[in-house]
C-alpha cells in the first residue's frame, strides 16, 4: 500500500496544474510525512482526517495504548448540563 500511495502522490505532484498543486502543498506535505515515517519515529501522524490525534498510554495490560485526544468535560452536580468541554493538545515532556 505504501508503494502504491507513493506512486500516486508523485503522479499527482507531477500532473496537477500548478495552481491546484500550490493550494494542496500542506496536504502533500502531510501525505509525504505519513509515507516516510518509521515505527520508532516521534511525532507520528496517526490519522489523516484528525491530525491532532496522538498515542495515549493507558497503563493497562490488555490494552496499553489508545489513539485520539484527551478531553475534559465539566457538568453540574445535580443535573446533566454540560458547562464546559475542552480538547487537550498533546503534552510534550522535556
Amino acid at each position: 500500500m505504501r508503494t502504491i500511495a507513493g506512486v500516486l502522490l508523485r503522479e499527482l505532484e507531477r500532473k496537477l496544474p500548478q495552481l491546484i498543486a500550490d493550494k494542496q502543498t500542506e496536504n502533500f506535505a502531510l501525505y509525504q510525512k505519513v509515507l516516510t515515517q518509521k515505527k520508532h519515529d516521534s511525532d507520528k501522524v496517526y490519522s489523516l482526517h484528525e491530525p491532532q490525534a496522538y498515542c495515549v498510554a493507558k497503563g493497562k495490560d490488555h490494552k496499553p495504548y489508545e489513539y485520539g485526544a484527551k478531553a475534559s468535560i465539566v457538568t453540574t452536580s445535580t443535573g446533566n448540563i454540560i458547562l464546559s468541554a475542552v480538547s487537550h493538545e498533546k503534552i510534550l515532556l522535556m
